[in-house]
């Protein structure tokens, strides 16, 4: 892949101003025969998709058209209330239309025919709102087309029908690639699969790229075609929209980052035609920290961040309804948000900067300009200076990195490599940061933190929880396990839903009456500075490693005994049935955390499928197997070492060592079914040898 360094610009198509609103809600449709369905039915999204490519054709030269829609993060509420806060912010005039059929009254002109796309392979559906954003039609299904066609008569004016015309996913979206790419808008491809009318406006208003493809390696004949798209756009590049069920999030992200661009999940976050047209360029002015508040004593600070702001569905939904919730402000809050807002849809951050408590902050998140992992990028320094700007631009002063590699760590981890290349990369070309946090939900305690003199501290999460009742019980979990004073905790609240601003009050008042203090963020990490300052940071936040260590040695063995192993030989004896007999479900034990098989095999074959989930179980094993031995490694090619050397001792270990060694090698050479299989076999031999080396070491430890 060729190395593509960029300067810092402005990537997103120019959209016309926002003078006036006409607001048509799509939950509220008065006809019987298109009433909504209670439960989202693919029915009830034809028309969602039907009328945000309308207001895409409508919004190409001025936004004029808004629409509120019911999705599975929020109800229509929220779409309700950023047209409430256009209208009494930006004093945008806004007339409500009773239902959203008379759209076609005033805006029917606009419309040529219609493309017919097939129900019952909905990604097909991409092609068509491409097509009919270039032909001036709208996509729908033949039914939907029959009950349009007796009252409009562009509905009887079929442009195109996609039906049948391609033989599978790949298909279509090779083809689109080779015959609409390029011509559509360089910087910015739009990745999604199945129905996401949410998005379809922007789509349409600005001509992108919109497709679907595997990004997980496994799928070498789909990660080719993701490769060639990602490598086809302009830099700066942007992916939005969201993966597909086939492909982690690790590596949905990994494979963008891979390719030198960054992401936004957008998911149901409507209406961006408008959003980007709104006149507004905010600015966050961030608090003076006063002497006082740098000041640092020795007693615990604790800190909480609530995250998912980089996502525009979690702006778009308040953060669960959390930033809008009663309560908020009475405990400082660092609330992660995304900067390219700043760009296109300003009035989004605008409203975050303009409801902020003076107590709480705004962290870039995730890695600062778009969600990526710049350690995966082929010039993460051109990222980091990008980033750089927009933290220039915007005002905020701390970030939320994203540091990943499923291609060198084991899954959802890192390397210490890379943790170095980034600290100094940010603390070079992002000399703006304060403070860089990284590490989704924690793991401070055994992960590496950098403190230097005079320079931005960067720090790993200490905990994290997605539930608002844990936050005061995990938060006394992180403080009880260290002793050491000053403590610094860290609290992410993972996409945390529940009575959230209650729950922090209760931890804040708990926590004080302990000699325990909660901060923000810009004053957390000014506290750090001054405790390194002091010299009693000079060992990292957590010192005390060797404590750590043997806390996880002993959890892991618990775990390898209470249901691990047994999940162990489960996933293996699934892998080694006669080969007539393999399937689609091996192995069922990861659930999310590996890449599931598609059925029709149209992204893999079985030899891919069987490889990659042997190959993955073998790392997975390798890392229980380490940390039940109280070595914290994440590197595949150091935990490879490790085990031909300090655990050579256990018969036939070096199993795992082959495994790590195929992955890292799995770009470049494949694994035959034979091979994979006899990789399990000698897995499934190890597990008794495990078991025998963690009861002698239980009987000679001290």
């Amino acid at each position: 892949m060729a190395v593509k360094s960029y300067e810092f610009k402005n990537i997103y198509p120019s959209a016309g101003k926002v003078r006036s609103l006409v607001a048509a809600d799509l939950w509220v449709v008065s006809e019987k025969r298109v009433k909504r369905l209670p439960d989202r039915s693919q029915v009830g999204r034809e028309y969602d998709a039907m009328f945000a490519v309308l207001q895409g054709l409508v919004n190409r030269e001025e936004p004029r058209v808004y629409l509120s829609f019911s999705h599975p993060k929020g109800t229509s509420a929220n779409d309700n209330a950023w047209l409430k806060y256009f209208e009494e912010r930006f004093s945008i005039p806004v007339r409500r239309l009773d239902t959203p059929f008379e759209l076609f009254d005033e805006f029917g002109d606009l419309v040529r025919g219609v493309i017919l796309y097939d129900a019952e392979e909905h990604n097909s559906i991409n092609l068509a709102v491409m097509l009919s954003g270039r032909k001036n039609c709208l996509p729908v299904t033949a039914e939907l087309c029959d009950e349009l066609k007796d009252k409009y008569p562009w509905a009887a004016n079929v442009e195109d029908d996609l039906r049948g015309r391609f033989a599978n996913d790949y298909d279509l979206n090779l083809w689109a690639h080779e015959k609409i790419q390029p011509d559509c808008y360089p910087h910015i491809v739009v990745h999604q699969a199945g129905m996401g009318p949410f998005i379809y406006d922007y789509v349409v208003a600005h001509n992108l790229f919109l497709f679907h493809s595997s990004h997980t390696m496994k799928n070498r004949k789909a990660m080719a075609l993701t490769n060639s798209v990602y490598q086809a756009m302009a830099r700066p590049g942007q992916v939005m929209g969201w993966l597909d069920k086939y492909t982690p999030e690790i590596e949905y992200t990994a494979r963008i980052a891979k390719n030198g661009c960054f992401e936004t999940c957008n998911g149901p976050a409507p209406n961006l035609s408008v959003h980007s047209g709104i006149d507004a360029a905010p600015r966050y002015v961030p608090r003076k920290l006063t002497a006082a508040q740098k000041e640092v004593e020795k007693k615990v600070y604790v800190t909480y961040v609530a995250s998912d702001g980089d996502a525009l569905w979690c702006l778009a939904g308040f953060f669960f309804g959390n930033f809008n919730g009663e309560g908020r402000g009475d405990v400082p809050v660092a609330w992660e948000m995304q900067m390219l807002c700043r760009h296109f849809a300003p009035a989004m951050l605008q409203y975050y900067i303009d409801k902020l408590p003076p107590n709480d902050t705004l962290v870039a998140s995730t890695s600062g300009a778009g969600y990526t992992y710049p350690n995966l990028h082929p010039d993460p320094a051109s990222y980091v200076k990008f980033t750089e700007e927009y933290l220039k631009l915007t005002g905020i002063r701390t970030v939320f990195a994203g540091i990943h590699n499923p291609y060198e760590a084991v899954y959802w981890r890192d390397t210490e490599a890379d943790r170095r290349k980034l600290t100094e990369l940010y603390r070079k070309h992002a000399p703006s940061a304060m403070g860089v946090v990284r590490g989704y939900s924690g793991g401070a305690f055994l992960e590496g933190n950098s403190f230097e003199p005079d320079a931005a501290p960067f720090v790993c999460f200490t905990t994290g929880t997605n539930a608002a009742e844990k936050i005061l019980p995990e938060t006394l979990k992180a403080i009880e396990a260290c002793d050491q004073r000053p403590l610094f905790v860290s609290v992410h609240l993972t996409n945390t839903q529940g009575d959230v601003n209650n729950a922090l009050r209760e931890a804040a008042d708990t926590l004080a009456e302990q000699g325990h203090e909660v901060v923000s963020l810009d004053e957390w990490f000014a506290k750090i500075k001054a405790a390194a300052k002091k010299g009693w940071l000079d060992e990292g936040l957590y010192p005390d490693r060797n404590d750590h260590l043997a806390r996880m040695q002993e959890e892991n063995v618990k775990s390898w005994r209470k249901g691990t192993r047994e999940a162990f030989e489960k996933t293996l004896r699934k892998c080694l049935v006669p080969d007539e007999k393999l399937d689609n479900d091996f192995p069922a034990l990861w659930g999310s955390g590996q890449p599931r098989n598609e059925k029709q095999r149209t992204f893999s074959t079985l030899e891919e499928d069987l490889g990659f989930s042997v190959l993955f179980t073998g790392q997975i094993m390798a890392d229980a197997v380490a940390k039940a031995h109280g070595i914290y490694e994440h590197d595949l090619r150091e935990l490879a070492r490790l085990f031909e050397t300090e655990m050579s001792h256990i018969e036939s270990i070096g199993v795992l060592s082959e495994c790590l060694r195929g992955w890292l090698k799995w770009e470049e050479e494949t694994i035959t079914i034979a091979a994979a299989k006899d990789l399990a076999r000698r897995m499934l031999e190890l597990l008794p040898r495990l078991d025998a080396d963690f009861t002698k070491g239980e009987a000679q430890a001290p």
